[in-house]
This record gives structure tokens, sequence and C-alpha cells, in this order.
């Protein structure tokens, strides 16, 4: 949300707030206060701050008109700057509230099945909870269906195809480029394949949202690859109702589909650990089944379990893919032979 001011002959005063929320005791905003003469603008302070209090405006407004000429400030007193301030403060969450408008909607017989980015585990702006025990090889499957997309290979799941963007939050760099390169090759890529990355190791979502909204704009991006939400806990311990609902309306807010990897608790493996507005924010949420064989091959199942507007339960989407690895990690990915992992299919 922006306002101007001109002042004739002189150049003009902006006011523009972002990050607006409404929080327990207020709404809060950052608010930045520039000013341009003709020769390029120029921040003159900014604040995050209790935007309904006047102890945190009026300083921010001082400050910055300290920082104008004599000219400007003849011409603009302080009283006035912190004025108009308030004045736009005072209209911040409403202008905010402005971006919402009701209209009479019809409903339409037309409107075809959900449409299907990766059919059946990834849908058009729908998001997706991938959960199992720790280490039962979510990562991987979750790099391979991000390359699929990305390449629009129909090896193993019908796609559309689009932008893929994987955000990893647990491991190193260089442990990724590594899973990447077995991935491509398993697939019949080039090793060296890119494939369009946010390192961010030991980060929250809250930390790398505005990045993350940037380069989705940037990229052209279609769909957003989480690993995992046990990181994106950052913002606050993943039982408590605050915290999960945050992570969820963050990644909802993208406007992309997104898929998050998701722990289970030592106790269950039937549901994501944490607060159950995980659950309840998820568009699909599939279970990771797996099964080490003999020799070293790991197979990996994926049904869904709860969905919206689709069939959900077990042996619902059931798929069943063979990895297999030697010292040097994935050495190749197939779907599986019926009655191979008998665990899975039971």
């Amino acid at each position: 949300v922006s306002a101007m001011t001109e002042l004739p002959g002189l150049g003009r005063i902006r006011f523009r707030a972002s990050e607006i929320r409404q929080e327990r005791t207020g709404v809060h905003a950052l608010v930045v206060i520039g000013y341009d003469n003709g020769r390029g603008p120029v921040v003159l302070d900014y604040d995050t701050m209790n935007t309904g209090k006047r102890a945190d405006r009026n300083p921010l407004a001082g400050s910055c008109w300290e920082q104008l000429g004599e000219l400007e400030r003849a011409a603009y007193p302080k009283a006035r700057m912190q004025a108009e301030l308030s004045s736009f403060c005072s209209h911040l969450w409403e202008c905010w509230q402005g971006r919402y408008e009701s209209k009479e909607l019809a409903g339409s017989l037309a409107i075809a099945a959900p449409p299907y980015i990766l059919k059946p585990y990834v849908i058009e702006g729908a998001g997706t909870i991938i959960f199992s025990h720790p280490k039962k090889g979510k990562s991987y499957l979750a790099m391979i269906i991000s390359a699929v997309i990305d390449t629009g290979l129909q090896s193993f799941w019908p796609t559309t195809g689009g932008k893929s963007y994987y955000i990893n939050l647990e491991r190193s760099e260089a442990s990724v480029a590594r899973r990447l390169a077995a991935v491509n090759r398993c697939l019949g890529l080039p090793p060296d394949r890119t494939m369009l990355m946010l390192q961010a190791r030991g980060k929250g979502m809250s930390e790398i949202w505005h990045a993350v909204k940037r380069d989705i704009k940037d990229y052209g991006v279609t769909v957003v690859f989480v690993d995992s939400l046990s990181q994106a806990g950052i913002v606050g311990s993943l039982v408590e109702d605050t915290a999960g609902r945050k992570i969820i309306d963050m990644l909802n807010s993208l406007g992309v589909a997104w898929v998050a990897l998701a722990h289970t608790s030592w106790a269950s493996e039937e549901h994501t650990y944490g607060t159950i507005m995980f659950r309840a924010g998820a568009d699909l949420e599939v279970q990771l089944l797996s099964q080490q064989r003999a020799g070293g091959t790991l197979g990996v199942g994926l049904q869904v379990v709860v969905a919206n507007d689709i069939a959900s339960g077990p042996g619902s989407g059931l798929c069943i893919l063979a990895l297999d690895f030697n010292d040097t990690g994935l050495i190749a990915i197939r779907k599986a032979r019926p009655h191979e992992f008998p665990e899975i299919e039971g």
C-alpha cells in the first residue's frame, strides 16, 4: 500500500507499507518513507511498527523530516509529515482488505476434474504433503517427482510438465547436487542437468518466503517442493496450531502448487507429525510406504490417504517404485514388479 504527497517545484514524499498483518496488539507493517526530487528516489527512513501507536509513528516521521533539505523542510513542516503519516496508517488496513472482493458465483457442471500437474499427487494450485518416518526415501522421491515435472517425462506418472522449484532446508548443497546428478542419470537425463533450487539449510519459511515469492514470479514456477516441514517449523513448534497455520498460510499464499515433505512421530506412521492444521490446510496428504529388500533395493510406494474432491484411502493412487543403490548412491529407478514388495501392497 502506498501514498504520495507532492511538494510543488521540489519533489515528492512517498509513504509505503508492506508486510501488513493484524496481530493481537493491532495492525503491524514495515513502513518506509522516501523522497524523490527528480534525481531518483531515496529512502529517508523506515521502521516495522504498530501503525496504531502514535509513539511508533511520530519518531519515524520526525527522523525522515530531519533528512530533508532546508527548502523541503520549509515547505513541508514536521507536523504535516506526522499528520500525513497518521492519516496513511489510519487507512492502511482498510486499503489492504480492499484486495478481497466478493462476487456472485454460479455453479457449473462444465468444470472438469481437478487439473493435475502430476496425477494423482500434484494438482494445479493445490498443496500436497508427503509423509513418512525419517530415512524412508522421501527426499529422493520428491526429487524424482520434481525432475519428472520439470522435464515433462511420462515414464512413471502422467504429467503436464512445468517449472519445478526445490527448496532445500535440510542438506548441504553438495549432498543435494550429488542426489540430483544421480536422479538425472537414472531418468536418462544428463547428470549435470540443472533444476531451480533455493539452498537454505537451517532456515525457516518465514526467513525465505519473500525470496521464494520473487523467484516464483521471475522464473515462472509451476510447483514448489519444500524439504521439509520439520525445518519450515522454525517459525514455532510443529504441534502448535498457530505455527502450523502460519506455515500452511505461507505455502498457500505462494499462488502455485506446492509439495511439502513431512515426518511422522515415532508412535505412529498414519499422519504428519504436529498440529492437525497440516491436514486441514493441505489438499492432499500422501503416505509414503517403504520396504527394503535384501540386496539393497528400496521399494517406495505412495498412496493418497486424505484428499479434497478425489478418492482417498488405502490403495488410492498407489504407485510403487524400486530404487537401487550401491556405495555411490542411487543407481537405478524403475516401476516395481507385481508382488515385488508385498509389505507395501498389503
